[in-house]
């Protein structure tokens, strides 16, 4: 039996599912080796878009093999990156969470908060920075600390990423390591909130600097450009491209890196974030040893070069059908490897995202005619200081507004003897 999951959908219906099979870790129908694949940003209908271009062994095998839950989602009114993938991992809401947003202003301190941000860890991996991280404002269990917990410490837990907020909330609080792209280095780093001493085999792959070989390519696409009858052209998109003025093929990546400052962040905008991943996770699973006893181990990989392409190109774009075509090949790379290595009724594969994407307002308008536009926050904000001085007098009564937040003066407010709930109201 192929013992596969497919899931798009909140992830508080696959935590418990794995929860109980965290209580037969002896038995031998529990998975060996658990395999979790998240795409950020993942529009329903990509899947049945891109159809006739996968092959056999990705996308296609997992719907085709596993089961697939729809019409579920999570009611999170924020749309931030940090709080899609907390949510998806414990399962439950921001109000529970506690990542209510990237960043937050700590009203005890006046000073803004980073969801991940922790100056107790250092980086491990990389002289820089970048490592300063850990889920300790995290305020409830992932489903790998659950995992941890029903297995008494025995299972492995690991998560791989480009970015540090998808590595950390996706392994959690008790996971063995979490490891995330350096845009300094190029490097894969972590933080001393998992591990105090990099692994060596880890040590060897940066050595390989594959960030560099990446960049230094040209991304052109995998196919005739024709033949994307699926997408739509950039002019109709009004695409901002790479560095706002770079949107059609083929794109010089050693050129675009030199523009944007040398930054390795620029491969996040790329499909070869996606077999950077990979490369990393085919090097991480025998070197961990993970799915070599009885006890379920877990493995997350976040895909996020989707999210990035989403802001430069859009949904419908040549470049997103591109990603997603190299990105199946990639996934069935992995999906042989598992299968090759554990047999496929030992490993439990689940595919499933934090988010969708949306379609660019113009675009709808000027070719569908649909009512839509592009809501400007800072305007509103105008307005709503011009209405609160004519309704209370004049006053800073907005501190600060960020992340779709607003944050009133509450000691201008308490001066002012003004009820603070009715002016929130």
């Amino acid at each position: 039996m192929i013992r596969r999951l497919l899931l798009l959908l909140p992830a508080i219906i696959f935590h418990f599912a794995l929860l109980a099979q965290g209580h037969t870790t002896a038995s031998s129908s529990a998975p060996r080796l658990i395999v979790g694949l998240v795409v950020e940003n993942m529009h329903p209908d990509y899947i049945e878009r891109y159809w006739n271009k996968f092959g056999e062994d990705g996308f296609k095998r997992l719907y085709s093999g596993g089961f697939v839950c729809a019409n579920h989602h999570v009611n999170n009114l924020i749309q931030r990156p940090s709080i899609g993938m907390a949510t998806l991992f414990t399962g439950t809401t921001p109000s529970h969470h506690g990542i209510v947003n990237d960043s937050w202003i700590d009203r005890l301190t006046n000073k803004e908060t980073d969801c991940i941000f922790d100056k107790s860890c250092s980086t491990v991996g990389s002289d820089s920075r970048a490592g300063e991280r850990s889920a300790s404002r995290l305020m409830t269990a992932t489903l790998g600390d659950r995992l941890k917990l029903v297995t008494k410490g025995k299972a492995r837990v690991f998560s791989v990423a480009m970015n540090d907020y998808a590595a950390i909330f996706s392994a959690g609080h008790a996971a063995d390591g979490a490891f995330w792209l350096d845009d300094r280095t190029g490097n894969m780093i972590t933080s001393t909130s998992y591990m105090d001493k990099y692994p060596i085999w880890a040590s060897e792959f940066n050595k390989f600097n594959l960030a560099d070989k990446y960049l230094n390519s040209t991304w052109n696409t995998l196919h005739e450009q024709i033949s994307y009858i699926e997408s739509v052209e950039s002019a109709s998109l009004h695409e901002t491209g790479f560095l706002g003025k770079y949107n059609n093929f083929p794109y010089d990546l050693s050129q675009l890196k030199r523009e944007s400052g040398g930054s390795y962040a620029l491969l996040k905008s790329t499909p070869f974030a996606n077999t950077y991943l990979k490369d990393f996770a085919l090097q991480l699973i025998p070197k961990e040893q993970l799915g070599y006893d009885f006890v379920p181990d877990l493995l997350t990989l976040v895909f996020s070069s989707m999210d990035k392409e989403g802001g430069n190109f859009g949904s419908l774009s040549v470049e997103m059908e591109d990603t997603y075509l190299r990105l199946d090949k990639e996934i069935a790379e992995l999906l042989k490897y598992v299968e090759g290595g554990y047999g496929t009724e030992n490993v439990l594969f689940f595919l499933t995202s934090t988010s969708s994407v949306s379609y660019h307002a113009d675009y709808l308008k000027e070719k569908f005619r649909m009512t839509t536009g592009i809501f400007n926050p800072e305007s509103s904000v105008s307005l709503l200081k011009s209405f609160l001085n004519l309704k209370y007098g004049e006053g800073d009564w907005v501190e600060k507004f960020s992340n779709q937040q607003l944050y009133l003066n509450h000691d201008l407010i308490a001066k002012k003897k003004i009820n603070l709930h009715d002016m929130q109201a």
